[in-house]
Order: structure tokens, then sequence, then C-alpha cells
């Protein structure tokens, strides 16, 4: 009996989460009910176990942004793990959904943010106009993409210019 009732209120639980409009209500309001009859809890009947979940990251701003995607992903409630045999991982207690999400998340930001970063230090570069004084054109040759170029001088506009004294005369 007691495996009947806790397949119903995961069939129950299933609706209530994936569930459409009137159906989703439904399932909520008379899992509700049954919880409470039975004195259980959603973890009770919830078979999507928990694992535990080794997220790799190669630099600081990666690691940052790890924590801020399991953060946005799971709430503030959630502990994350940094073990000395693993370095250069975030570990996180997850269903096998969530990993799907934070694994496709973290790919996805992962690479915007390693596009943001190249073009800040093409901007970086250019807003300080670290380039030999011979040179024609400011601008790598590798940058030929006009939307990208675009992209690198409306960075550049922002940022500060670092000042440098200079203590060596050139001949």
């Amino acid at each position: 009996m007691q495996n009947q009732l806790t397949e119903k209120m995961q069939k129950l639980l299933a609706l209530a989460e994936r569930g459409i409009d009137g159906e989703k209500r439904n399932a909520e309001k008379i899992l509700e009910k049954l919880l409470k009859k039975h004195n259980m809890t959603i973890a009770d009947i919830d078979k999507e176990q928990q694992a535990f979940y080794w997220i790799s990251y190669t630099n600081r701003f990666e690691r940052k942004l790890i924590s801020q995607i399991i953060y946005a992903v799971l709430g503030k409630d959630r502990d994350t793990f940094i073990n000395k045999y693993k370095p250069h991982k975030v570990g996180v207690n997850v269903t096998p959904m969530e990993k799907i999400e934070l694994a496709m998340l973290c790919d996805l930001y992962r690479r915007a943010l390693r596009e943001e970063l190249a073009l800040c230090y093409d901007s970086f570069v250019q807003v300080n106009n670290i380039y030999p004084e011979n040179i024609e054109s400011r601008i790598p040759a590798s940058l030929t993409d006009k939307e990208r170029i675009k992209k690198i001088l409306d960075r550049a506009m922002i940022m500060d210019r670092v000042q440098i004294r200079k203590r060596i005369e050139k001949h």
C-alpha cells in the first residue's frame, strides 16, 4: 500500500512540476493534501536523488562564474565544496536535471566570458596604445571583423588609461 501511495505521489509531483495551468494547480493541491495526511514531505517521495557533481574551472574568473551560476540555479542554501585533492574543481550535490542545467549554463557562460575577456584585453591594448611607435594601423591585423572592432572601440571609450611617466629618453 505504501509503495502505491508513493508512486501516486511521485506522479502528482511530476505533474505539479511539469503540468500546465489547471492540471498543475490541481496536482499541487492534491499532493499537498496527501503529504499532510500521511505526514510526509516532498523529499520523502522525490525519486531524483542527489549526487555529487564536480565542475572544472581554469582560472579565477571561471571559478567565480561557476559559483554565481550555482547560486542562480540552486539558490543560496546549496553548499559548494572545494577539495585540495581535486584542484580547479567546485563540487555540489545536485539532481540529474540540475546537473544537466548546470553543465549547459557553465558551457554557455564560459564561452561568453572568454569572448568578453578577449574583447576587454584588446580594448585595454587599444586605449593604452601598447604598440610600436612606427606602426601604421593601431588595430591588430587579426581583427578584421567590423562588428568586433566596434565592440573593442566601444569598450575602450569607457576604460581609464594607465598613466605612465617615462623616465628614459628615446634616442
